[in-house]
Formats: structure tokens, C-alpha cells, sequence
């Protein structure tokens, strides 16, 4: 929470539209104890939206695949990649991807490793 805390504050955070439908999707119907669809909506309007930046487009789609096919990873882990590149990110968070490894320039950060 603190990393989104942090991006809020400095506006140097950013998240891609997957991200935002991917948390929406969890949030809502994944969890043992879900949110409500009014408490999701306060969350998309006051956190996730004005994080997001980065949207589809066909450069983008372009960019993954590159992504998925150089350097081994699913599609939709290269989006978020992709994603990160494209709005000029240098560490991307997420428990996704392995910890330290570096993806076309991006270094990948896990948000719950303690170091």
C-alpha cells in the first residue's frame, strides 16, 4: 500500500488499463470477502484512475508481442512490460515476473520481498 501511497503523492507512479481491469476483477469477485461494487467504483475514481496512463493501442499490442517472443514470457505479462516501457517507467513492481530481472531496459521489482 505504501508504493501506492508513494505514486499518488509524487505523481511518478503509473499503472496500465490491464492493471486496472486485472484489480477490479480480484477485488470483486476473487476475494473471500469481496469489495462492493459501490466501494470498487470509490477506488477506481480516487487510486486507480488517476494512476492510470497507459492505454491500447496497436504500438502497444506490437511492443508485447515483441516482448513475449524475445524474452520468454506470457502475453499479458509482456502488456504490463510493455506498458511500463511505454510510459517511460525504469522499475516495474509486480509479484508476477522474477525479482531483479531486467526486460528490455525495465528492472522487475517484487512489492512483498522484503529486500
Amino acid at each position: 500500500m505504501e508504493l501506492v501511497r508513494e505514486a499518488l503523492e509524487s505523481h511518478r507512479g503509473v499503472i496500465s488499463y490491464q492493471v486496472v481491469q486485472e484489480f477490479l476483477n480480484v477485488v470483486t469477485s476473487k476475494f473471500q470477502n469481496p469489495i462492493s461494487a459501490p466501494d470498487a467504483q470509490i477506488y477506481l475514481t480516487q487510486v486507480l484512475m488517476p494512476l492510470c496512463e497507459v492505454y491500447p493501442d496497436s504500438a502497444l499490442y506490437v511492443r508485447a508481442l515483441g516482448i513475449a517472443e524475445d524474452d520468454g514470457i506470457s502475453f499479458y505479462d509482456s502488456l504490463i512490460v510493455a506498458s511500463g516501457l511505454t510510459a517511460g517507467c525504469e522499475t516495474l513492481w509486480t509479484e508476477d515476473l522474477q525479482h531483479g530481472r531486467q526486460i528490455q531496459g525495465i528492472r522487475i521489482r517484487n512489492p512483498f520481498r522484503t529486500q
